[in-house]
């Protein structure tokens, strides 16, 4: 992938301290690009939509839209996006929700960024 065009993320993340980690994470890699960073569920699927970014990272519990209720637009206007779930709830309700709006990956927040990092890798190559 170091030859191929960056890929493009998009974090939503309304938590200011865990949205500023996430990013600082991903930026640190070479085959990506942070595309844009949002607070709160609408904003978030307005920029996906307009960007169309080849992943989002999604909360699950948002202020506006859900990450379920954006997962599961985004899979309909945008179904080459993957989308992963980095939540609280990266238990089995949260995979539950997750599965039933059609996301590629939940990673708990517990599970730390580095898992996150290695899962977005890895649903890119």
């Amino acid at each position: 992938m170091r030859n191929s065009p960056a890929k493009r993320v998009l974090i939503a993340e309304d938590n200011d301290e865990i949205r500023k980690l996430v990013r600082s994470t991903l930026a640190r890699e070479p085959s990506l690009e942070i595309s844009a960073v949002s607070a709160n569920g609408t904003e978030a699927l307005e920029r996906a939509i307009a960007l169309k970014p080849d992943l989002v990272v999604l909360d699950l519990v948002l202020p506006g839209l859900s990450g379920g209720e954006i997962a599961s637009v985004l899979r309909k206007k945008l179904p080459e996006t993957k989308i992963v779930v980095f939540t609280m709830y990266g238990d089995t309700l949260g995979k539950i929700v997750a599965k039933s709006v059609g996301v590629d990956a939940v990673v708990a927040k517990s599970d730390g960024l580095t898992v996150l990092a290695d899962t977005v890798r890895s649903l890119l190559q």
